[in-house]
């Protein structure tokens, strides 16, 4: 563990810092986290991000596509039905863009997951995204925690374990269109 003392803060000592912590925050830097700047530098610059989309309304929801029509996002701020999102196929805000409508979406389940169709398949410059397959959580206690803990054996064996997670949200930059509003 490389920062015990950033957690602890951000846990403000209320809980005991574990040595297997979930996520440790390295820093930011809003230069090479805003996905539109054309920073070359961008933190992910190298993945494909033009399966993810922003609605075009003030709120700019986000979606992210599992096929060509068909997308997800948090039941919690989903773009309703009828709503206009934009998809771009690079980093570059003046780049390729493919405007669709939400057809419709449904809650699955009692999640915080939505599920929906485009009203027309983004084509082939867009990307979706497949599923993740490997089970991260097995029925038997771990040395260090339960079945559900980071520390389970069935996680530390999986293609997961120690890897880098990226996480979206609204950029810190001023000016930025909705559709435009993302940083990594």
């Amino acid at each position: 563990m490389k920062s015990p003392l950033v957690i602890f803060l951000l846990l403000f000592g209320s809980v005991a810092v574990s040595m297997h912590a979930a996520i440790i925050i390295e820093g930011f830097t809003s230069a090479t986290n805003d996905r539109f700047a054309n920073d070359e530098q961008f933190i992910a610059n190298s993945f494909d991000l033009s399966g993810v989309g922003l609605s075009n309304n003030s709120n700019a929801r986000w979606l992210t596509m599992v096929s060509e029509n068909v997308f997800l996002s948090s039941n919690h701020f989903f773009p309703s039905d009828g709503t206009n999102v934009t998809f771009h196929a690079s980093n570059d805000p003046n780049g390729l863009t493919a405007a669709r409508s939400v057809l419709s979406s449904q809650r699955v389940g009692s999640s915080d997951i939505r599920i929906g169709t485009l009203n027309a398949a983004l084509g082939s410059a867009f990307t979706f995204y497949n599923f993740a397959t490997q089970n991260t959580t097995n029925n038997n206690t771990a040395p260090g925690g339960g079945p559900n803990s980071a520390n389970s054996e069935s996680f530390i064996n999986s293609p997961y374990y120690l890897a880098d997670a990226y996480l979206f949200g609204k950029s810190p930059t001023e000016g930025f269109v909705n559709s435009q509003n993302m940083a990594v």
